[in-house]
């Protein structure tokens, strides 16, 4: 029998994907749809099946992934966004 169970992710989000957990960057300099497609590009180059979706108003990047966070904002910093 397939493993249902809900995961509560690091910015306190239930994620339906098994493995994957939603986290959240404040990405001050994301400024326009240009800046949502290169995050959305950085954060797919770690994990091509990560869920992304973009606050631009509140410069806010949702995430539903496997990857570490650690490794998101590493390639959102190389590519030229600050994520916290």
């Amino acid at each position: 029998q397939e493993d249902n169970s809900r995961q509560l992710g690091d910015a306190g989000h239930l994620c339906e994907n098994k493995g994957r957990r939603a986290m959240q960057f404040h990405i001050e300099n994301m400024t326009c749809g240009g800046c949502v497609r290169s995050v959305t590009k950085a954060i797919q180059s770690v994990d091509p099946q990560a869920e992304v979706s973009a606050d631009l108003a509140g410069h806010l990047v949702q995430v539903a992934t496997s990857a570490p966070r650690d490794k998101l904002a590493e390639a959102l910093a190389d590519a030229g966004y600050a994520a916290v």
